[in-house]
């Protein structure tokens, strides 16, 4: 579990993670969903309105997963929009910078998170779950789709043994959620 929080988060331990580290994926983001969550419940409470809240949760989520998930949004997108060879999208992908499809694409997802909080009533709950769901998605993806680099990339680490286990996880993760 150590692993998959030093993972998903800037607060747990750095561990090389392995492939039976996919399972705790569910956990973590039920974990940080718990915590997003209970900010937008309280700045619901100490603010009136919707906006704060819903700003004060994305802005959560941002700093609990230390913007992983919106940097493989920024680089998926710069390297998977654009009309590009198979080489030379995996070439974008892995350059630090961020280019215009990836500011688009990242810009209108936290508008998107930011106008359904904002739509909604605080549910703890709710977030709780969709936060676990989408770890498990992310797993399942990680176990159905081939890996697009022959050698090297992040991802290695998770390639290899556990998959039961693995593939455990993300159903209960996605049943537990939903």
């Amino acid at each position: 579990m150590l692993a998959a929080l030093g993972f998903l988060t800037p607060f747990g331990p750095a561990r090389a993670p392995s492939p039976t580290t996919l399972r705790w994926f569910p956990l973590v983001g039920a974990v940080a969903g718990a915590v997003v969550g209970l900010v937008w419940w309280a700045a619901s409470k100490a603010w009136h309105g919707p906006l704060v809240p819903a700003a004060l949760a994305v802005a959560t989520d941002l700093i609990l997963t230390g913007m992983l998930h919106v940097d493989g949004l920024a680089d998926s997108a710069d390297g998977l929009l654009p009309h590009l060879s198979r080489e030379r999208r995996l070439q974008v992908m892995s350059e630090p910078d961020v280019g215009a499809f990836g500011l688009a694409a990242t810009a209108a997802v936290l508008l998107l998170r930011f106008a359904a909080l904002s739509a909604l009533r605080p549910d703890i709950a709710l977030v709780i779950g969709v936060w676990g769901v989408s770890r498990s998605l992310m797993v399942a993806a990680m176990l159905v789709f081939p890996y697009a680099r022959t050698t090297g990339g992040l991802a290695t680490a998770f390639l290899g043994g556990g998959v039961a286990g693995s593939a455990l996880a993300a159903a209960v993760g996605a049943v537990a959620g939903a």
